[in-house]
């Protein structure tokens, strides 16, 4: 965690969560679970999760190509895909899906950031 392309991948992760959730509560996606944008406890949250989906990162890179589009995919898989059957109830099928979709899509890029920005010691 202390080489500098782990920041680097920390921050351009941390930075594409914040414009991702504010570009996905501007088109209405977040319409039933809106965030609290000036809270601390939203950016200590979410510094925090980037912190930890570069670390998770680092831990099973291989160096295989796309491995940042499948590494995303997979956790967003496993972050939204219960979600969808959990808020299904509540806020209907559509938005369900919807934000489901959403939020994978955003792991998916979150996850190519952390594959081009982080570079293993083996690598670098």
């Amino acid at each position: 965690m202390s080489r500098p392309s782990f920041w680097i991948a920390t921050l351009a992760v941390l930075v594409l969560v914040a414009v991702w959730n504010w570009i996905m509560n501007a088109a209405g996606v977040y319409g039933f679970t809106a965030p609290p944008w000036g809270a601390w406890s939203w950016w200590n949250g979410q510094l925090a999760f980037a912190v930890f989906f570069v670390f998770i990162y680092t831990k099973g890179m291989s160096g295989a190509k796309g491995e940042g589009l499948r590494y995303g995919l997979f956790l967003g898989l496993l972050w939204y895909l219960p979600g969808l059957f959990m808020d299904w109830p509540s806020a209907g099928f559509g938005a369900s899906l919807w934000h489901t979709l959403a939020g994978i899509l955003g792991f998916i890029i979150f996850g190519i950031a952390a594959c081009l920005i982080y570079k293993s010691p083996k690598t670098a």
